[in-house]
């Protein structure tokens, strides 16, 4: 079917747990918009990528793991199929 996509980036800075530490968090995310069946597929992906040293997350992120995130979306957004259209009622 035909399709219009979009995927955008964004970051929010934020802190957990009530921490005064603020993380930069990537924000991928891509809308599908497939008319013909009047359906949008939203996908979205949370990543950090800056951690704060004072921020309680900052002993569980190693520094080879910001760069992923991107190359993880690229490729779902490659590879995504949809098997069962009967999935979305018309």
């Amino acid at each position: 079917p035909d399709v219009y996509k979009a995927v955008v980036l964004g970051a929010q800075r934020v802190a957990k747990f009530n921490e005064q530490a603020r993380n930069e968090i990537n924000i991928f995310m891509a809308i599908i918009r497939i008319p013909k069946i009047t359906t949008d597929i939203l996908i979205t992906l949370n990543a950090p990528s800056i951690i704060n040293p004072e921020s309680s997350s900052a002993k569980n992120i190693q520094p080879n793991q910001i760069e992923e995130p991107a190359k993880v979306f690229e490729e779902f957004l490659r590879t995504f199929q949809i098997l069962d259209w009967g999935l979305f009622v018309q």
